[in-house]
């Protein structure tokens, strides 16, 4: 970094085309390459600027090549997405332009079920005989278990977390059920009421949050800022937990069922993967920030459109490098830190 300290976070960068498109916007290619130049000694890896375009996949994907064949041309090496509705020569094509680092979003489809055969059927392009990847892939807002441990990913990411642990207030035991938090008569579909859970799954949920020293399981039980921060941070450690046990499982294989009849590619390397990545996206929202910094986790995905809507300490090379410090120099940050200082151990 430009003073000299080292990253201690990764950081993907994404463009935020998906935000952009909703809000009918545009981003700027050349301005998100100029960006991205300058800011290369904290941003581990940088997404493509997509075209968004779900009535004409086929025009979104050639227009989103020619962006990547444009940020290639400045000396970028950034990670294209294959989507669901494009043909797989665009695969094909992200493969013979030296793409090593390839994301897969499968947003556009509902069905869990819909969405593990599209991902078997793309990667039965990407790992070779023995199972094993010839690319890094991420998983475009993916965070389910069943199908992290299923394939070899390299990572993933999660935008629903805030949404679930501070809006929703529904947090996932490892078991994979859900638990309630909220008590104000918001009722949600196959969610537990945290004051009427049964032993069984108080008894996970305790022992979470004895990890962080949380013993009043009923300061999660509330409408106010303090039971917000605290459920955003038992969610981030639900996500740290759930990395560290798909990681005791890496290598992960992943061998095309027998339907699937693509050739493995023979002229690409295998990629060792000693471990996957998880990351958390923040959007706009400080009291995550502040959150995944207390826990000390490691690994977040940022927004090109929405940094430029910041002006505070958040994505920056002082984040990326001591976290805690940065978020700690900023008010409207700090005071966050505080709330969570006040209940839990420090990580």
């Amino acid at each position: 970094m430009a003073d000299g300290r080292e990253p201690v976070v990764k950081i993907i960068l994404d463009s935020g085309a998906y935000s952009v498109w909703k809000l009918g916007k545009q981003i700027n290619l050349p301005e998100y390459c100029d960006y991205i130049d300058r800011n290369r000694d904290w941003i581990a890896h940088y997404v493509n600027l997509d075209v968004i375009n779900p009535g004409n996949p086929e025009a979104a994907a050639a227009a989103s090549f020619e962006n990547l064949v444009y940020m290639r041309s400045r000396g970028l090496d950034p990670m294209p997405v294959f989507h669901v509705g494009e043909d797989i020569s665009w695969l094909y094509k992200m493969l013979d332009l030296g793409c090593r680092h390839i994301g897969l979003s499968a947003s556009s489809l509902v069905s869990r079920n819909q969405v593990d055969d599209w991902y078997a059927h793309a990667w039965s392009y990407l790992v070779n005989s023995d199972g094993l990847p010839l690319v890094r892939v991420h998983a475009f807002g993916e965070a389910r278990y069943k199908s992290l441990v299923k394939f070899p990913w390299a990572s993933a990411d999660s935008a629903s977390w805030i949404y679930e642990a501070e809006r929703a207030a529904t947090m996932l035991l490892e078991d994979g059920r859900k638990v309630n938090m909220r008590r104000d008569g918001i009722s949600l579909a196959n969610a537990q009421y945290v004051g009427a859970m049964d032993d069984l799954d108080r008894g996970a949920l305790n022992t979470l949050a004895a990890t962080v020293g949380l013993k009043d399981l009923s300061l999660l039980d509330r409408c106010d800022t303090d039971s917000r921060a605290l459920r955003l941070f038992i969610a981030a450690l639900f996500y740290k937990a759930q990395v560290e046990r798909i990681n005791k499982k890496c290598p992960i294989r992943f061998h095309p069922p027998g339907f699937i009849k693509n050739v493995p590619r023979t002229d690409l390397s295998v990629i060792h993967l000693p471990e996957m990545e998880f990351y958390l996206v923040c959007g706009t929202n400080p009291l995550a920030l502040a959150a995944i910094a207390f826990l000390g986790y490691r690994h977040v995905l940022a927004s090109f459109f929405v940094i430029k809507q910041l002006k505070s300490s958040g994505y920056s090379s002082g984040y990326a490098a001591d976290p805690i410090s940065a978020i700690r120099a900023d008010k409207s940050y700090a005071q966050y830190l505080v709330i969570l200082e006040k209940y839990l151990e420090k990580r």
